[in-house]
Formats: C-alpha cells, sequence, structure tokens
C-alpha cells in the first residue's frame, strides 16, 4: 500500500490545512519578512551577484568630487576653506556638468569674504543642490517653523505637493540641520539627505520623500533629477506601498516615466553599483583644480564632467557621516545619493517580492510536503523539504539579477515549520497505531461493561452520551517518598496488592474502575448502567477503602515498608459517557468538568489533612444516609473561576473520638464566613487544643492573620483559591 492509513491521512491533512491557515494569518497580521535575517541574506546574496556582474553597473554620468585627506593635508587646517570651494566650482562649472550636488551642509557662516566668493560661485553655476538634513519619525508632529531664507524657500520652493494614491504611512521631517542663508539663496535646488539604517545599522533602504505639513521634502537624488530633465515635481505620483513615478510630460526631457517600487513609507532599495574602493568614477577636489589649469588634461577633465551629475562629498577619515552598506562594511553616505542618481538615469531600481506571491508560493510548497508526507515512502517527503531549502539560494539569486529582493530567510522558515509539523505528526500518528496494537493485549474492561458491550454491539462505536453519574479519584499519599524508600519489586507487589483491594471494593460497590494513572484510581459509580443512590454508593466505598487501608498497614510482615494512606476526591455531575478515541481503538470513559473537579478534590484534602472530600452535590444526596460529615470550606480550584462548597466525610470512629474537635470546627468556620476573625480565631485556637497539629485549624488561623490585616471585600463569599492542583 503506497498511502499511510485512513486515521494518518486525516491527521496529516488537517494538520496542512492548519499550517496553512497560519501561515495566511500570520502573513496578514504580522510584517514576518524583510526581518535582519531576510536582510543579512539578501546582502551576501547581492554582494555575490555584484562580483559576479548581476547587478546595476555604474553609469559614466554619475561621478564624485571627494575632500580626503590629500586635501586637508593641502589646506593645512582641519576646516574647509570656503574661498579654495569657490575656485572648484568655477573650474568645475567651465566642464559643464548637468547638475552638482553637495553632501556637505555648510549650515554656519565662517570667514564673510570666503564665504561671498563660494556663494557667488554657487549662483553663477545655477545647477547646485545644497541639501538639508532632517530627523525622521513616523510619528506625526506639528512640522517645522523656523525662519532664515533655507526655510522660506523650502515652504515656497523645495517643497512638492505630488498626487497620492492609497494610504501610506510615511516619515515626518523633524528638526533639522539646513544651509547658511546666503548659500540657500544661491543654491538651484534642494532636497534631504536623511539616511536611515537598518536595525542593525546597514543602509539598505531610503526615503524618497518626507511629509512635511500637507506637502513633501524629496531626496535632493530626486529634486535634482527633476531640474536636470525640466520635470514639474508636483506632477509626480505616489502610490503608497507600490511606486513613485517621475512622469515623462510633454514639457520635460524625459523619454519615458521613471517608476522607482516603494514601500508604505515611501522608502526604495538602494541600488548600491559597486564597492566604494573599486569604483573608478572619483577624483580629489585639489587633484581636479591642478589638473584643470593644464590645457592638455581639458579634454580628459571634460569627457569625465560634461553633461554628468557631480557629488562632491568629503570622504576623509574619521566623518561621521559614513556606514555600512550591502557592499561595504564601511563607506561615506555619499554613495547612497549616487546610487540613488545612478538608478534613476539606468532605470534600475529593485522591487520587493510581492506579498500576495510570497504567500502563493509558501501555500503551494506547504501543501506539496502535505501532500507527500502522505506516502508511507518518507523519501519523497525528505527529498522536497531538501529541494525547497536548496532551491531557494538559486532563486533569491535569480531574482536578484531581475532587480527583485526575496525573504529567502522567511520563506525557509515556513518551510522548516512545515516539515516540522508534519514530521511531528506523522511520528504521532505512527505512534498512536502502534500503541493502539499495545493496548489491545493489555486492556482492562470491568464485567459490567463487558456485558453491556456484548448486549450492545452497536455501541462498539465512537461516541457518548449526557449522563449524571458519580467520579470518584483516589491517590496513595506520599507515593513519591514510598517509591523511594522500598525496592522496585516490593514497591509493585504493594501496589498490586493495594490495587486488588480497592478495585473489589469499587465493583462491590457497583463502581468500575475507569483507569489507573500511576499510583492513583479513577472510578465511576452509576455506569455503564444507571442507578438511584450512585452518591451514596461512592462515598460507602471510599470509607471502605480507608479501613481496608488500615487493615493492609496492619497486616504488613516488613516493618521497614511505609504504611499507606490515600486521601479519595468524589464529585456528582453531569459527564460525557461513552467510548472515546479512534475509530480503530477506544476506551470506555467520562469526561467533563465533573471529572475534573473530582480530580482536584482528591489533591485539595493535602492542605486540610483530610481523607475524603466530597463536593456539595455529593452532600446533598447522602445527608439523609445517617454518614457523618462536616463543611470543611468554600474554595475555587485550579483553574476553576465557580466556588464550591466543599464537605469532608468522617468515619464513625474519628466522629465518636473527636466529637467536640468538629462542633467547635463548625462553630468557628460559620463566624469566618461572616467576617467576624475575632471571635472565629479563637475557636479554631480551640480546635488545635482538641486536635493537636490540625491541618485545617492552622490553615484557618493563617488565613484570619492575613484577612484582619487586609480584610477582604464587600462581596467576599468566603472563598479561597486554590493556588496548586
Amino acid at each position: 500500500m503506497l498511502f499511510r492509513s485512513r486515521y494518518s491521512i486525516k491527521t496529516l491533512l488537517i494538520t496542512g490545512m492548519v499550517l496553512i491557515i497560519m501561515q495566511a494569518g500570520a502573513h496578514f497580521l504580522f510584517e514576518l519578512s524583510g526581518n535582519s535575517l531576510d536582510n543579512k541574506a539578501g546582502d551576501l546574496i547581492y554582494r555575490y551577484a555584484n562580483e559576479n556582474g548581476a547587478t546595476p553597473q555604474p553609469s559614466p554620468r554619475v561621478v564624485f568630487l571627494n575632500i580626503n585627506d590629500l586635501t586637508y593635508e593641502y589646506l593645512r587646517s582641519n576646516q574647509l576653506d570656503r574661498k579654495f570651494l569657490a575656485t572648484a566650482m568655477n573650474e568645475l562649472s567651465s566642464f559643464s556638468p548637468d547638475a552638482v550636488m553637495f553632501d556637505i551642509i555648510f549650515a554656519r557662516p565662517s570667514d564673510a569674504v570666503s564665504d561671498s566668493i563660494f556663494a557667488a560661485a554657487l549662483s553663477d553655476a545655477g545647477n547646485i543642490c545644497l541639501p538639508a538634513g532632517f530627523s525622521a519619525t513616523l510619528e506625526k508632529h506639528g512640522g517645522i517653523e523656523k525662519e532664515g531664507v533655507y526655510y522660506r524657500r523650502l515652504m515656497d520652493e523645495f517643497r512638492i505637493f505630488p498626487k497620492e494614491v492609497g494610504t501610506g504611512n510615511p516619515f515626518h521631517a523633524g528638526r533639522g540641520m539646513v544651509q547658511d542663508d546666503q548659500f540657500s539663496a544661491a543654491a538651484a535646488t534642494s532636497g534631504h539627505i536623511t539616511a536611515l539604517s537598518e536595525s542593525d545599522g546597514v543602509y539598505r533602504f531610503y526615503p524618497l520623500v518626507l511629509k512635511l505639513d500637507s506637502g513633501y521634502i524629496p531626496t535632493s537624488t530626486v529634486a535634482m533629477f527633476c531640474r536636470m530633465y525640466d520635470v514639474e515635481p508636483d506632477s509626480i505620483v505616489i502610490k503608497w506601498g507600490e511606486s513613485l513615478t517621475i512622469p515623462a510630460l510633454k514639457e520635460s526631457k524625459l523619454e519615458k516615466d521613471v517608476v522607482i517600487p516603494i514601500d508604505e513609507h515611501g522608502q526604495t532599495y538602494i541600488p548600491y553599483p559597486v564597492k566604494w574602493q573599486e569604483d573608478k568614477r572619483k577624483m580629489e577636489i585639489r587633484n581636479f583644480i591642478t589638473r584643470s589649469s593644464d590645457p592638455e588634461l581639458t579634454d580628459e577633465l571634460t569627457s569625465f564632467y560634461e553633461g554628468n551629475v557631480v557629488f562632491v562629498g568629503d570622504v576623509s577619515t574619521g566623518i561621521s557621516d559614513s556606514g555600512p552598506t550591502t557592499l561595504d562594511n564601511a563607506a561615506p553616505l555619499v554613495v547612497i545619493h549616487a546610487a540613488l542618481m545612478n538608478a534613476l538615469l539606468t532605470g534600475s531600481f529593485f522591487k520587493t517580492f510581492k506579498d500576495s506571491w510570497f504567500l502563493f508560493v509558501v501555500v503551494v510548497a506547504t501543501a506539496l510536503l502535505g501532500l507527500l508526507s502522505l506516502f508511507k515512502n518518507g523519501l519523497y517527503f525528505h527529498t522536497l523539504f531538501g529541494i525547497l531549502i536548496l532551491v531557494s539560494f538559486p532563486f533569491s539569486y535569480f531574482l536578484v539579477t531581475e532587480r527583485v529582493i526575496f525573504p529567502m530567510i522567511t520563506f525557509q522558515a515556513n518551510i522548516l515549520v512545515a516539515y516540522l509539523a508534519l514530521l511531528v505528526t506523522v511520528q504521532y500518528t505512527a505512534a498512536k497505531e502502534q500503541s493502539f496494537i499495545k493496548s489491545a493485549f493489555s486492556r482492562y474492561l470491568s464485567p459490567t461493561v463487558v456485558d453491556r458491550l456484548i448486549d450492545n454491539p452497536e455501541s462498539l462505536k465512537l461516541g457518548g452520551e449526557e449522563r449524571e453519574l458519580t467520579v470518584l479519584f483516589s491517590d496513595i499519599a506520599g507515593f513519591t517518598t514510598i517509591s523511594e524508600t522500598i525496592k522496585p519489586a516490593e514497591l509493585v507487589k504493594m501496589l498490586n496488592e493495594y490495587f486488588t483491594e480497592m478495585t473489589r471494593i469499587v465493583t462491590n460497590n457497583g463502581g468500575i474502575i475507569d483507569k489507573f494513572i500511576g499510583d492513583a484510581i479513577m472510578a465511576e459509580f452509576g455506569a455503564p448502567l444507571h442507578f438511584d443512590g450512585h452518591a451514596v454508593s461512592a462515598v460507602k466505598a471510599a470509607l471502605e477503602m480507608q479501613r481496608k487501608c488500615d487493615e493492609l498497614n496492619l497486616r504488613r510482615t516488613n516493618p521497614a515498608q511505609p504504611e499507606i494512606r490515600m486521601r479519595v476526591g468524589i464529585n456528582t455531575g453531569g459527564v460525557i459517557l461513552g467510548n472515546m478515541g479512534s475509530q480503530q481503538v477506544f476506551d470506555y470513559t467520562v469526561v467533563g468538568d465533573t471529572v475534573n473537579l473530582a480530580s482536584r478534590l482528591e489533591g485539595a484534602g493535602k492542605l486540610y489533612g483530610v481523607n475524603i472530600m466530597i463536593s456539595e452535590p455529593v452532600h446533598d444526596q447522602i445527608k439523609a444516609t445517617g454518614i457523618h460529615t462536616r463543611v470543611l470550606d468554600i474554595i475555587k480550584v485550579k483553574g476553576k473561576n465557580k466556588s464550591v462548597k466543599v464537605f469532608e466525610v468522617i468515619s464513625d470512629e474519628n466522629f465518636r473520638a473527636f466529637g467536640d474537635y468538629f462542633n467547635t470546627f463548625d462553630e468557628a468556620l460559620q463566624l469566618y464566613f461572616v467576617k467576624s476573625f475575632e471571635k472565629s480565631e479563637a475557636l479554631f485556637t480551640k480546635c488545635l487544643e482538641l486536635k493537636p497539629g490540625d491541618p485545617a485549624s492552622a490553615e484557618f488561623l493563617r488565613r484570619i492573620s492575613y484577612l484582619k490585616v487586609d480584610p477582604p471585600s464587600a462581596d467576599w463569599d468566603g472563598s479561597f483559591t486554590m493556588k496548586e492542583k
């Protein structure tokens, strides 16, 4: 047979469907892709693709005019001489570049004469972009209100009002560093140079616009590009989460629209074309000035600068304006703006893998894994998993060559989770089926259950019925300590003797043994055949079980063996009764809150030092029988919010021996419930005199000491919440 059993197939199909639903839910509720691991893996793939020439190539129209260590050595100063910069700009203008952008903010005046000469050079050039740097946050604020030439031009000229489609979550411009007034007046255009790194410090994405009041501040590269091609910036169209489009209007020089993929924040992936140290498009500014005076080098410099975009940046040692990029561990951040201009000129922007397609790929892969897990031969299943993990590497590389960023690690994580979940399900169902075979040879059924099944063979199927009955749980007190003090063989012999006697008592009183759980016994009264008085039978059985324990302890021949003491919890109520399990093998058992409470009552008896604890429904059925009981407490067992009144069942011997104690305890408890703590405390103290070491009295005295300091609320019902099972 090629496929697994019906049970396994059904379980695996359910697991597969749950996985797909969870993947879809996680996809819509959480932003799983684009995490730091995806980014790091993407960096490695992008770097490898770059080394193989599969990423955007550097455009010769983007060049650098660098200010570096040699420049400062030449100037013999740690500050830039603006007269020196003016000379460079005048010389550069003679070679007719399309645009020049300073990745420097001249925020303060220096020497008045030098500043005036530099401002004149900027104005004469007529194509200089002097940017500004702003803080950026996703939180909205009141905008920027500053005085000065730059801010006036920002609000009147540099700010843009693009057409917006959809709803985005753009970064908002905050406080900034801007150009000094006389330089701001001389600039041809401006934009922001606000670079935001990822959580690991790497600069991978860049915001193309920053929100400012009702408009936006574009990045300097976009502002320069629009000016170079006579595009009205307000004609830009932003589709949030999709693209920013610079349209090719009739009056512009653009031949076709420039479409830049963006996310909901207006960020685009930075397509670095080359490592900084390997970039050949650089020239040091002092060297440029020297070479520009040599007529023999005029043609070379004209070829280098004419019609190109020049980025002037300070790349000297120790500058703060540097950081890691996709290609470099450290690079001056002027490479960001150059990379964006490179992409604008060559149309080589990247887009991220579409979320809907990513979910589709994950769901299809999970579905295939789920289908192959149905085969008995697991080779298909494991092979597909290996293929999906391994193929994700070349697939991610291929997408990079197609200008798409794929969240490879998130994809692999989804596949790994699906694989492990299906693998665990396969192992679980296999183990379950094996346990069915083993249990067939070790199953215990009481004679009454067997008789019912013989009389009603149609009941030999899954299902159940609602029924009121009584559930009894018993447990050996301190069993762990007992098991550590005697040899395993003696322990098994002792348990066998104990279980034999307890089983006989249960069945003689009309009950059935549901199961043995370690040293614990679970029994039902009123099943499988209903009979009146099942609660009374359960309590009588519990009393008899206690007496039998005393007899077993008395006749034990080995004095070194510890005594057996047991606790019993009994509850009456509605349950689901019937055959429960799989289609192949099942158990005749009961489930429901009634069962859970009976188990909790057995454990709660330890706190009060009682052997038999019953619920109020049990007490209601036995109170007319002459069986001695006392109210013990009102409790909320662990995992339940509803309070339950509980009682102790008292043997005739104990009732005769401690009659005064029980009467005093009852009086003390009634006073406790009405918040008369002073009188109650005195009576509980007297209880300890009548029955030294009584855990129940000690417990209430402990509570009273707290309640006197921190009185209960007006609606207190006297209940106590159990913190343990």
